[in-house]
């Protein structure tokens, strides 16, 4: 039975920035993510995986917004501002 050898063997990867946040309230709707790392793996590293895993869930959630922030581009695998910057734009008219 590897699998259970595998769980007696990990570590739970637990982001300070969750402690800290673990009362404010939208976040509490959340699914639970208990991710789990081998005791040969840096815990800097797993935490850094975490962060961008849940960095491109909410990047997905700002693309599903009904006015999105972020369109997502398949084939390029990018995220791209869904609204153009209205003080971009007023910059590039005036005269330098």
């Amino acid at each position: 039975f590897e699998f259970i050898d595998f769980f007696q063997n990990s570590a739970p990867v637990i982001l300070e920035e969750d402690i800290e946040l673990s009362g404010f309230y939208p976040l509490l709707t959340l699914p639970a993510d208990t991710l789990q790392t081998t005791s040969d793996t840096p815990l800097d590293e797993a935490k850094d995986c975490k962060r961008i895993v849940r960095l491109c869930f909410f990047a997905d959630y700002l693309c599903g917004l009904k006015q999105p922030v972020f369109i997502y581009n398949v084939q390029q695998k990018t995220y791209h501002p869904a609204l153009k910057s209205v003080i971009h734009s007023e910059r590039s008219k005036s005269p330098a």
